[in-house]
């Protein structure tokens, strides 16, 4: 056997050993909360109203937050609803 196209016993552990250690990360990360105030970082504020909008408009950060947040939880609510009653409440 060519020797590049076998692994020794070193080569193998730190081949493999990098994707048991990412495969590791994102299980505990995967079971960490996710990650949802309902009030944006006051740093994250002035940063993000200090960059601006790209279309222009000058909204507050706090406030497109809090639309996005409302908007999601919206969704995540309208989700969890039966089909049926969504039907009936279209007509």
């Amino acid at each position: 056997m060519d020797r590049a196209s076998r692994l020794s016993g070193k080569d193998a552990i730190a081949f493999f050993g990098v994707f048991l250690a990412l495969k590791l990360a994102m299980d505990l990360l995967a079971e960490m909360p996710t990650w949802d105030p309902k009030e944006p970082p006051a740093w994250m504020v002035r940063w993000m109203n200090r960059l601006g909008s790209k279309d222009g408009k000058q909204e507050d950060f706090a406030t497109h937050w809090r639309g996005e947040r409302e908007q999601r939880l919206r969704n995540a609510r309208l989700a969890e609803e039966p089909i049926e009653a969504l039907e009936s409440a279209s007509r």
